[in-house]
C-alpha cells in the first residue's frame, strides 16, 4: 500500500487544433451562438404550437384562433413570425 503525502500538478491550456487564428475562433463562437438561438426559437415555436393546438386545414392554413388580421389570410401568422424574428435579431 502506498500513501501520497503531497501532490503537485502542473497544468496548462491544451491547444485543441494547433494554431487557430482569432478570426477562426470567433467564427466558431458566432456559429455556435447562432445555432443556439435557432434551437431556442424552434423550441419556443414548438411549445407555442402545442399550446394552441394549431391544426392546419386542407389549404395548409392555421385554424387555431382564427385569422383576424384581414391581410390576405396570413396576417396574424406573419405578424407573429415578424415578432419572433425581430426578437432573435435583437439578441445579436
Amino acid at each position: 500500500m502506498a500513501k501520497i503525502d503531497e501532490l503537485y500538478v502542473v497544468a496548462g491550456f491544451a491547444e485543441p487544433d494547433g494554431e487557430e487564428t482569432v478570426e477562426e475562433r470567433t467564427a466558431k463562437w458566432e456559429a455556435a451562438q447562432a445555432e443556439l438561438k435557432r434551437r431556442l426559437v424552434d423550441e419556443g415555436e414548438t411549445a407555442w404550437l402545442a399550446s394552441t393546438d394549431a391544426k392546419p386545414d386542407a389549404a395548409g392554413k392555421n385554424t387555431a384562433g382564427g385569422d383576424k388580421g384581414g391581410e390576405g389570410g396570413d396576417g396574424w401568422l406573419a405578424g407573429m413570425l415578424d415578432t419572433i424574428m425581430g426578437r432573435v435579431l435583437q439578441l445579436k
